[in-house]
């Protein structure tokens, strides 16, 4: 049985890290093809201000009237966090090295560098820091919801 679980968490992981992957890199087309269009493009899509884009959000969900701006900031800010969730579970449950918080948290910091520095460089997303000051909060959720839900009995 136990084996089985395993089995199924394993897949299911990479069910997830394939609909990341889709989510980060695939579902758009990059942007431009020639050196002046991909400059333009590195710096529409590029933010090394830390909570820049978390401000800008936040503003528009606190006072925009227009719906749909509303709902566009509010998947946006919570979106980021709860993508990683899965990924703060599944790592300790698949991997019992990720259940020392302090190799937990520089290897989830550094798959988020790494989707950035993808993003960056491939202009398939855009490259912000606040993904990285989002994503890593929902990471460490999920990492407290694994550690909490499988304590050992002492």
């Amino acid at each position: 049985m136990r084996e089985r679980k395993r089995i199924f968490t394993v897949v299911l992981f990479i069910v997830y890290a394939g609909v990341m992957v889709w989510l980060l890199f695939l579902q758009r087309s990059r942007p431009c093809d020639t050196a002046a269009d991909y400059a333009s493009a590195l710096r529409y899509n590029t933010n090394f201000t830390p909570l820049r884009t978390i401000n800008e959000l936040w503003w528009l969900f606190r006072n925009s009237t227009n719906r749909y701006l509303v709902g566009f900031a509010a998947v946006n800010l919570i979106g980021n966090a709860a993508a990683f969730i899965p990924a703060g579970y599944l790592m300790p449950a698949i991997w019992k090295r990720m259940r020392r918080f302090w190799l937990f948290l520089p290897t989830v910091t550094l798959i988020i560098v790494l989707i950035e520095a993808v993003q960056l460089f491939t202009l398939l997303g855009s490259c912000d820091i606040d993904d990285l000051i989002l994503n890593l909060p929902g990471a460490l959720i999920g990492w407290v919801i694994y550690a909490l839900t499988h304590r050992r009995k002492k």
